[in-house]
């Protein structure tokens, strides 16, 4: 009987430790190709942020700021920096949202002159 509760047990343990292992593979697996695609995107990002297309919230996300230009950029940007936010807040036990605040006020002192950034007040300003 004790026998067989320890067997239970181990058992346990090495699927957790397995759940575990692949888990973090997909984790890495995910943050890279997450990284790819948005080095890939990059250029484009830069370009309409310098025609003032777009710009950076105060939230950590891109905005349209000229009507519907780089709407499909925007979104796909954001999508990946909403999972890349959600793979750092998971690590740290915080929210994605603490997170994406955090990484706004990181890209506003990084941002190129000229750039738009809203400050925390919601209000937009060139850099």
């Amino acid at each position: 009987m004790l026998r067989n509760s320890f067997v239970k047990i181990s058992l346990v343990g090495v699927i957790a430790a397995f759940a575990s292992l692949f888990s973090v593979q997909a984790f890495a697996q995910d943050a890279a190709t997450l990284k790819k695609q948005m080095e890939q995107r990059l250029p484009k990002v830069d370009s309409l942020k310098a025609q003032g297309t777009i710009g950076e919230g105060n939230t950590g996300y891109l905005v349209c700021l000229k009507g519907e230009q780089g709407k499909d950029v925007v979104a796909a940007e954001n999508a990946d920096r909403a999972a890349v936010y959600g793979m750092i807040a998971k690590k740290e036990s915080t929210t994605a949202d603490l997170v994406g605040k955090r990484r706004a006020v990181q890209i506003a002192q990084n941002a190129k002159a000229g750039e738009m950034i809203q400050s925390a007040d919601g209000k937009w300003n060139k850099k």
